[in-house]
């Protein structure tokens, strides 16, 4: 756990992850992460997701500090009784989701091509089921579990709002 340092890659100098960040941030989890919000957004929206909407969820669900604003929500909570129990969410949003937007845009291109989501005819996200034989659960107690909870509850109450200009207003990243 934590940085061992740097390690070469080829010619190039990488920084060393540690292995909680490297599993976490794995185009196949990530994956898992963004079909968990495709699925639970279109529960409220079937006409699928708002690309631009793609880029939220792995902030949310991967920023261990956002994980408690969860607790005690279902849901029916909704985003903006979310954000207004806790402004604090809004802050730095911005600047998790450009350090994210690598890992949001590949677990995108990996779901894409092993046809686990997919872009419909209107240019929206939706699902693509022929790519997983078998939905993957894992104990909400453990934290795997715990970051695709968060991904699916984030997907519903964004996808009841029905409207991408309010939910990027709502988390302060659109004026």
């Amino acid at each position: 756990r934590g940085n061992t340092g740097n390690r070469r890659i080829g010619r190039t100098l990488m920084p060393s992850q540690s292995t909680d960040t490297f599993a976490y941030t794995n185009p196949a989890f990530c994956a898992l992460m963004l079909r968990d919000f495709v699925q639970n957004y279109m529960k409220a929206d079937n006409r699928g997701v708002p690309l631009p909407l793609m880029l939220l969820p792995l902030p949310i669900a991967l920023s261990g500090d956002l994980a408690d604003t969860f607790n005690g929500t279902n849901s029916r909570t909704g985003l903006i009784t979310w954000v207004s129990r806790h402004p604090e969410i809004t802050l730095d949003l911005g600047r998790r989701i450009e350090a994210l937007t690598p890992f949001s845009r590949e677990a995108l291109l990996f779901a894409i091509s092993r046809r686990i989501l997919d872009i419909n005819d209107a240019g929206y996200v939706d699902l693509d089921n022929t790519g997983m034989k078998k939905a993957l659960r894992f104990p909400a107690t453990e934290p795997r579990g715990r970051i695709l909870s968060i991904s699916r509850t984030f997907g519903r109450w964004v996808g009841d709002v029905q409207s991408t200009e309010t939910v990027l207003a709502c988390l302060r990243l659109y004026q």
